[in-house]
């Protein structure tokens, strides 16, 4: 199966509740959003030759929904596609947006230029809990909310800062690189952070003093453009411009113990768990499409994915949809840039 759908705006990001990606979450729990998919865009805009551009971007917001037909000899055929809801409207480029909840509320964390935003999906509204500073010469790039919930959230921007929100407010900011930070993940440990940035480095982070607590700027030989720790095995992913994932154990993070060659560069990754283990890497690999590989004897190993031609492929998510006879099944969805489109397939 493979549908496309187009929008108004590029496409950067894509997140589905409830996503096979989450470790801490009761599919019962907000059973009324399941499938809600959110597409992030971000978009410069240019009304007359010599105005600054405007960065423009909304947050559309999609349901995932199946129509089941059952033929004579009680055989199945499942179509999966996306109906459109509504759109979340900061008037804003938006750079990742992310599903974090509470134990009565579910909310969406969404990056943009000028800040960051938190969306309560039930009662519709929003609240800008963060701003960026010198936005004209800054931008929001990418945030982490601690165990997906919203009391402690990590955020990175272009000029190499980053801040930590505490309950919604600012409660430190330093700066971590010289260049962007593309991404940034809690390690684990509310106190431990790592960034990833342009630098070609990545640096771990002690919050309680936020001053270097290791480092490695050799490992990489182009940006960093994603960093995820793997919470059962104390492994840290990072992911580079340079076409690799390389894994790191934190007891020597000079030397990766493993390395992914993706045979593209890569935007974002995510974890797709079995029995406490990283089972399946779910890859964004901009021009190379949207990638899944699946361990096999330690290694892993490319399974399957889609091509964008070259369109910059940006966001990757997957969720399980429930089958007859309660059997489960993996349907992906993906992003990509240039051509402002969305991808649902299996």
């Amino acid at each position: 199966m493979m549908k496309r759908y187009n929008l108004k705006y590029c496409c950067d990001d894509v997140s589905v509740f409830p996503s096979s990606t989450l470790l801490n979450h009761d599919n019962n729990k907000f059973s009324e959003f399941f499938g809600l998919t959110a597409i992030s865009t971000y978009q410069l805009k240019n009304k007359e030759p010599n105005e600054e551009p405007k960065k423009k971007g909304k947050i559309y917001l999609f349901e995932l929904k199946q129509n089941i037909k059952e033929d004579d000899n009680n055989n199945c055929e499942i179509d999966y596609y996306l109906e459109y809801k509504k759109n979340i409207n900061f008037h804003n480029g938006v750079l990742q947006s992310n599903y974090i909840f509470t134990n009565d509320k579910l909310y969406l964390g969404s990056v943009c230029v000028n800040g960051f935003y938190l969306s309560d999906l039930k009662g519709g509204t929003y609240e800008k809990l963060f701003e960026t500073s010198k936005e004209k010469d800054n931008s929001g790039l990418s945030f982490e909310a601690f165990d997906n919930k919203p009391e402690k959230i990590c955020i990175s921007f272009s000029n190499g800062d980053m801040c930590l929100l505490v309950h919604g407010q600012q409660e430190k900011a330093w700066k971590a690189h010289e260049y962007h930070v593309w991404s940034c993940t809690f390690n684990g440990n509310e106190n431990v952070i790592t960034t990833g940035s342009d630098d070609c480095s990545f640096v771990i982070w002690d919050l309680r003093t936020t001053t270097i607590s290791q480092k490695n700027k050799k490992s990489h030989t182009q940006g960093i453009t994603a960093v995820k720790f793997e919470n059962f095995s104390e492994l840290l992913y990072t992911a580079s411009y340079d076409n690799n994932i390389r894994i790191f154990d934190l007891r020597n993070i000079h030397q990766p113990i493993q390395t992914v060659d993706v045979n593209s560069s890569i935007w974002r990754m995510k974890f797709l768990y079995k029995n406490n283990c990283v089972d399946n890497l779910l890859v964004a690999a901009c021009d190379g499409g949207a990638k899944i590989f699946k361990k096999s004897n330690n290694d892993f190993i490319y399974d399957k994915g889609i091509f964008n031609n070259n369109e910059l492929t940006y966001g990757i998510d997957v969720i399980d949809m429930l089958r007859p006879k309660n059997e489960k099944k993996n349907i992906y969805l993906s992003c990509s840039f240039y051509n402002k489109e969305v991808q649902l397939w299996d």
